[in-house]
């Protein structure tokens, strides 16, 4: 894991509880990732993350997607995490679907925008 997290292999000789939040996040991460599940259950994997480490965390997750099949349903506001990983992207208003669509869909982006606005 530490070619998708690499500043946790500048890390391996520090206890986890030293970590930075985001290095905490990203060792949870790589640690769920070890295990090569058939389902991943991620609620805000990208809050407290910066830009460059959401990155690696969309790359990470769509590499496990695409090579081991795996399922990932996603709770996250980060809409190009999303886009990136997901191939369907719902969206709930107070327990209600209110929107459904596959990522590949023309205009999503725009759609969900609007979705998303207050």
């Amino acid at each position: 894991m530490i070619r998708y997290f690499p500043v946790l292999g500048q890390r391996l000789g520090q206890k986890a509880g030293t970590l930075s939040g985001g290095e905490q996040k990203m060792l949870t991460l790589a640690k769920a990732l070890v295990a090569v599940p058939d389902l991943l259950v991620l609620d805000e994997i990208s809050d407290g993350l910066g830009p460059a480490v959401i990155k690696e965390v969309g790359v990470a997750l769509r590499g496990l997607r695409e090579r081991h099949g795996c399922t990932i349903l996603m709770v996250e506001q980060n809409l190009d995490l999303r886009l990136e990983v997901a191939d369907r992207v719902a969206v709930l208003k107070l327990g209600n679907l209110i929107f459904e669509r596959e990522v590949g869909a023309t205009g999503l982006r725009d759609e969900l925008v609007v979705q998303l606005a207050p």
